[in-house]
């Protein structure tokens, strides 16, 4: 599906166990059309995340492959405690990187 961007292999670079969910990024514009080609509808216990975006997916695509920061910042919202500590320890180190 070329208009989801879905970074493979997060979850255990995260050190998160791998699932059959899809949670992928997608252009704002885009989201309407998506949802009714493949019945999606509004399910908040589903196996779908769309995470709606207004950046250019080239840019997301990048991003979701050079590094984890970008689920990271996603999994650091998480109500999920697990994945809300894996995605705040990600940006920690990530931080600590780029500071040197």
């Amino acid at each position: 599906m070329g208009e989801l961007v879905y970074a493979a292999d997060v979850a255990g670079r995260l050190g998160l166990t791998e699932t059959n969910n899809i949670d992928g990024y997608i252009s704002v514009g885009d989201v309407d059309g998506l949802a009714s080609r493949h019945g999606l509808i509004r399910d908040d216990e589903g196996r779908v995340t769309l995470r709606a975006t207004t950046m250019g997916l080239d840019v997301v695509r990048d991003l979701a492959k050079r590094s984890v920061v970008l689920a990271a910042i996603d999994l650091a919202e998480s109500l999920e405690v697990r994945e809300r500590r894996a995605g705040v320890d990600a940006l920690d180190r990530a931080l600590e990187e780029f500071r040197g």
